[in-house]
């Protein structure tokens, strides 16, 4: 799913029917749905493949309970996130 032209990786909300507890195929393979309003997880291995494709752009929202949103935008030709065999960890930023 996309917003804007962004790609959706996670949607966060208070009292979710989908929770965030899962194991870690969960978070390889993602859970909830783009579509709806409950939470979401694109999945690691996703995450990671988008990010081989090239140059990419990083856009990261936070909506605070307050309503005020704080964006941070980041661009790099290198990886972002490690392959499978690092855990998929995600650099400094």
């Amino acid at each position: 799913m996309t917003i804007n032209g962004w790609i959706l990786m996670q949607r966060k909300v208070t009292g979710g029917a989908v929770s965030f507890n899962k194991n870690w195929a969960e978070y390889r393979d993602g859970f909830g749905s783009a579509a709806g309003n409950d939470n979401y997880w694109l999945g690691l291995d996703k995450v990671y493949r988008l990010m081989r494709m090239g140059s990419v752009r990083l856009r990261i929202e936070v909506l605070k309970i307050t309503r005020s949103l704080s964006v941070v935008t980041r661009s790099t030709s290198n990886p972002l996130v490690d392959s499978s065999l690092r855990l998929y960890a995600l650099p400094l930023l």
